[in-house]
């Protein structure tokens, strides 16, 4: 295989996955590439959904071993698939029909593949419309049209690290994602592949990624991030993020179901 993408999810069952998945599926290329999707200890029947899409790019996976975390399952994904490149994507994004070929094309050796661009907003009373299609969300995008504005306060997603990827090889050098972090495991991962002497390359030259906004994640972000700092202030965590070591998790097992 080609190009692996990954996603991690825990109790991800909705529409705005499903759209993430339908976009995936809707590529203009000719390489060979599947969606590998981790579930770590959901309960919502997850498969359900992927049945209904219906295509043999579809991989599912289900971890429910210490530790269920993104890092560890993102760990499983590196050991598990064999594909040239892998490809890291959050699920609610949503993506054009030429991202599987631009991480083809652009892949070096060396090189991390990095989307550094905020993306741009589709409406929520948009992506909720079942009636939407992948060349639906191609054409709006195609309209270089910022939906909604920076200032929108709802559903604020990240700027950055909706979608990176990189040689297989260079992952398994520096032993996948610390299992340790329970968060953080994204920026972590890509500090230490930039240390290990991986070579930054603008993806977002080449391809626009959309988000998927939330009235819903208001409330829930707000929460996550006042747990999260506290958790940060109190636990080892905040001495491992700041760590420079490439090959931090030498002498540790990873990435085992």
């Amino acid at each position: 295989m080609d190009v692996a993408v990954v996603i991690s999810v825990h109790n991800e069952n909705n529409l705005r996955f499903k759209n993430c998945l339908r976009t995936l599926l809707y590529q203009e290329t000719t390489h060979d590439y599947g969606v590998y999707i981790v579930d770590y200890a959901s309960t919502d029947n997850l498969q359900s959904m992927l049945q209904e899409l219906g295509s043999d790019k579809l991989f599912y996976v289900y971890v429910d071993k210490e530790p269920l975390n993104k890092a560890h399952a993102n760990n499983i994904a590196i050991q598990s698939v064999d594909a040239n490149i892998i490809c890291f994507l959050d699920p609610y994004c949503i993506v054009p029909m030429q991202t599987i070929e631009a991480i083809y094309t652009h892949a070096i050796d060396e090189g991390l593949m990095l989307y550094i661009r905020k993306p741009y907003f589709v409406p929520e009373p948009m992506w909720q419309n079942l009636l939407m299609t992948p060349e639906d969300f191609e054409q709006l995008r195609t309209q270089d049209t910022q939906v909604l504005n920076d200032d929108f306060d709802i559903g604020i997603g990240p700027h950055k690290k909706q979608l990176y990827a990189i040689k297989r090889d260079r992952l398994v050098e520096i032993r996948g994602f610390d299992e340790q972090l329970s968060y953080g495991e994204d920026t972590d991962v890509i500090r230490r592949l930039l240390l290990s002497g991986n070579i930054l390359i603008d993806l977002s030259q080449y391809i626009d990624i959309a988000y998927q906004p939330s009235v819903a994640d208001r409330e829930g972000k707000s929460e996550i991030a006042t747990s999260r700092l506290i958790d940060v202030r109190k636990s080892e965590n905040a001495a491992i993020l700041k760590k420079s070591d490439p090959l931090r998790n030498l002498n540790t097992e990873w990435g085992a179901l």
